[in-house]
């Protein structure tokens, strides 16, 4: 702050809330003011004290200048994103500024609503398929922050995009059976009547069904906005010779997104088996249970009557049922069951068949004993994201 002391020759001190300074007349200096801030004046007082024999009269002139700065960017310089994902980066600030994109290597990938940093057109970006400056999935831009005054500040940004897990990263040898009614490539179908469900784990195990009055529905509903099929009480698909699944022994973990149109029936989503009415490994729902066994005499089951969608996932060997819904572990077996031959496939019906599900079958992942909890939340994890079911787990 500056002032101008007109006097009659006497010396006066002045004093704000942080400083005192001493001027004889006809004298300018500037003292700083304290706590100074642009959105925050300060405040402070000024005393005059004089000799008392001091006679003569005085005027003071003040003026004072805050020294407007640029904005401090207080969001961070990094993002990241799962591919196929909208980005939603909040782009924040010490005061009110307009945002902008200024430039950076794939500043072309971006823009701005709000205060908010998206991909270009509110879209997503595929980590197969990058699409930033050097394809390694960093995506650089620079943006800047304007406030009312015009000042200005830039920040240089990466967002990264990171890859999705997918079932397939646990190889075939793993994973052995894999039914995506998402992929609509995989479903063969005339007039949205399903014949064929390929398997996409690389292991062949693709289920059919001849009989027009046996196929479930394609095309017809969504969840997530993603396809799924219609099992409507009498359908099913199925594989009865040269089946490449894991046997009892060494067991299964399974992985259903499954949603029942009853509260109490149900019956098998999966299940194998080598001849007659023995299941080398199940999952699914009877009188308002769900269910995960082995031979039929050993089952982890819970009461189930929900006609939501729902994650299913399950383990089963010869001394050990578990199963879980939406990542929490309903109920445990350990007796042991003799050991059984995976044969035959059936997708929505048991091994007979003569009971069939009513319900919606989004996808199915069958793989090679006890998964370790790690790779079990991992399915679980896309499983949720991918069919909108994040809040379940």
């Amino acid at each position: 702050i500056q002032f101008q002391v007109s006097a009659d020759g006497a010396t006066y001190t002045f004093r704000t809330s942080a400083d005192s300074i001493t001027w004889s007349d006809e004298f300018t200096a500037v003292a700083p003011l304290p706590h100074a801030d642009v959105d925050t004046p300060a405040q402070f007082g000024i005393g005059a004290i004089f000799d008392s024999n001091d006679t003569g009269s005085f005027s003071i002139k003040i003026e004072a200048w805050v020294v407007d700065v640029a904005p401090t960017i207080t969001s961070s310089n990094t993002a990241s994103v799962v591919e196929n994902a909208t980005l939603s980066k909040a782009l924040t600030a010490n005061e009110t500024v307009t945002w902008s994109i200024v430039s950076g290597a794939d500043q072309a990938q971006f823009e701005i609503s709000g205060s908010t940093l998206r991909w270009s057109s509110n879209g997503t970006r595929d980590f197969d398929a990058p699409a930033d400056a050097n394809a390694d999935n960093a995506y650089l831009v620079t943006i800047r922050a304007i406030d009312t005054g015009g000042n200005t500040s830039d920040q240089a940004i990466t967002v990264t995009v990171l890859q999705l897990w997918v079932p397939s990263q646990l190889g075939s040898s793993v994973l052995k059976a894999w039914y995506d009614a998402a992929d609509t490539a995989s479903i063969t179908q005339v007039s949205n009547a399903v014949s064929q469900w390929n398997d996409k784990s690389g292991n062949a195990n693709h289920v059919t069904q001849a009989t027009g009055s046996r196929q479930p529905t394609t095309n017809t509903l969504t969840q997530n906005s993603l396809n799924v099929l219609d099992f409507d009480g009498g359908d099913n698909l199925a594989k009865t010779s040269g089946t490449a699944l894991p046997d009892n022994a060494p067991g299964a973990s399974m992985f259903v997104v499954r949603k029942f149109d009853s509260g109490i029936a149900g019956w098998q989503i999966f299940c194998t088996n080598s001849a007659g009415n023995a299941f080398s490994i199940s999952l699914g729902r009877t009188s308002g249970n769900t269910h995960a066994g082995g031979d039929g005499a050993h089952f982890a089951i819970y009461a189930d009557s929900s006609t939501a969608y729902g994650i299913l996932s399950s383990t089963v060997t010869q001394t050990l049922k578990e199963i879980w819904l939406n990542g929490v572990s309903q109920d445990t077996d350990t007796n042991s069951d003799s050991a059984l031959v995976s044969g035959r496939i059936y997708i929505g019906s048991d091994s007979n068949p003569v009971t069939f599900m009513d319900g919606k079958i989004a996808e199915i992942a069958v793989c090679e004993g006890a998964l370790s909890t790690a790779d079990r939340q991992k399915m679980e994890g896309y499983l949720a994201w991918k069919w909108g079911l994040q809040g379940n787990l």
